[in-house]
This record gives structure tokens, sequence and C-alpha cells, in this order.
């Protein structure tokens, strides 16, 4: 059989191996089949000639040598962004600001969808699990916002307050100390302070904590007014220390 098959066209037909001399052979590039006769293939040449002449007759063998395909490429990952990487800070503080600003919960660092996401989106970053997320990154983040306030404070040169409670939708209650300041003549706004309360919340609560907020960034000297609303047990911040203000109630 071997004899009989060593034309090199027979690499490019289907032979029946059924050991005829005369049988049908099919075309490997076309429906085209056809007789021929094991020792005169001279048809089957005529054939590849003249409809595939771009083909060459070389053995296959060869064929495939020189037409091998070309090595995979390997797309390599990029590098991980390390902890130091300015990079990695940026997307750390956005990341803080994005979960925060929309009230998200922290375990989103976790989530196989976000996960999924930052993989497409900027594989170089390193997502940071929930622990190092709530325990360092958020309070990297809150110091970083409270040495700005600072600034702002000993840039001004006096500060007027809002001291404002309020019931949230769920029932909750809260008090909120926003401060107004002007730092190169322009007013800017800011919330010093925002807690929940829970149980009954006296005037001497909501001066105490007046005071600590103060104390926190060294306001005491610099306040030039303190406005709170008309609720009784709003009145106590105007005992909050301000040598050169006043204290006013505001109506709702």
């Amino acid at each position: 059989m071997s004899k009989r098959r060593a034309s090199v066209v027979f690499d490019h037909f289907y032979i029946p191996d059924n050991g005829e001399e005369v049988c049908k052979a099919r075309c490997k590039y076309c429906p085209l089949e056809m007789s021929f006769n094991r020792k005169a293939t001279s048809n089957l040449l005529n054939h590849m000639k003249r409809k595939h002449a771009s083909i060459p007759l070389d053995p296959i063998s060869s064929l495939t040598k020189q037409w091998s395909p070309l090595p995979t490429l390997s797309v390599p990952q990029p590098k991980k962004w390390h902890s130091t990487d300015a990079s990695q800070t940026q997307a750390d503080r956005a990341l803080v600001n994005l979960v925060a600003g929309e009230q998200l919960p922290v375990s989103i660092v976790e989530s196989p969808l976000f996960l999924a996401f930052m993989r497409e989106t900027q594989p170089a970053y390193n997502v940071p699990s929930r622990a190092h997320f709530a325990n360092t990154l958020v309070c990297q983040q809150y110091r970083l916002l409270h040495g700005r306030l600072e600034a702002l404070v000993r840039a001004a040169q006096s500060v007027c307050l809002t001291v404002d409670t309020w019931t949230g939708e769920r029932g909750g209650a809260y008090t909120a100390v926003t401060g107004h300041l002007i730092v190169d003549y322009a007013v800017r706004s800011v919330l010093f302070s925002c807690r929940r309360v829970r149980g009954r919340q006296t005037g001497e609560d909501i001066l105490n904590y007046c005071e600590s907020v103060l104390a926190v960034y060294n306001m005491p000297g610099k306040i030039a007014i303190v406005v709170s609303d008309n609720a009784p047990r709003a009145a106590a911040p105007a005992g909050v220390p301000a040598p050169r203000g006043r204290h006013r109630r505001r109506r709702r």
C-alpha cells in the first residue's frame, strides 16, 4: 500500500483504503469526486492544476513545516501596584469616597462582581480587603479631611456655626455642627461633625457635643455667632464659649 500511495497528489484527496486498484477519490478542497487508477494519477494531478493551482503539490509534511502557525503570544499581566505607589493611593482614596458618598456597604470590596469589574478596568489595582478598607483606608481618609478642615479654620479670621437637630425618615435623631467661614475672599461651608443620637437628648447634651467639636478643631476663640433651631433643647449651645460672638435661634 505504501508503494501505491507514493504520489504526493494522494495527500490532497480522500482515497478509500479498500485495496481496489480502481476506485473513486474525493477532493479535499471541493465536492468533486472522480474515478482513478492507483497506478495512474494524471487525472488527479490535472484536477489540482486546473482547479487548485494556488495549492502547492509538496508533501503535506513539508507544507506543515513551511506554513506552521505563528506561536501564540501571551499577553503579560500588568504588575500589581505597590501600596506606596501614587496610583494605588489615589485609587484607594477614590474608592473610599465612592463607598462613603453613595453610602454603599463596605462588603462591596469583596463582591465577585466588583472584583471582576476592577480586573477588567484596572487590573494593576490591588483591591483592599474588607478589614483593611474599614480599619486603615477609612481612617487615613478621615485624617486627611480632618487636616484640611483644621487648615481652613486656621486660615479664617472667624467662624460661624450652625447647630441643627432633626429626625430622620426612619425615626433616628441626629445632631450636626456646620461651619461657615471666609478664606481667600471665598465663603466656605463645611460639616464639622454629625452624629446619631440615641435616647432623649437635653440641651446640656447638645452643649457638650458642640464644645467637643470646638476643641477638636481648636475653634473656641474664633466663634463669631452660633445659630440653632428653635427647639427648647437646642437653646443650650448659647453657652458655647464665644468671647466675641453671640447666639441666635432660627425659626423653622
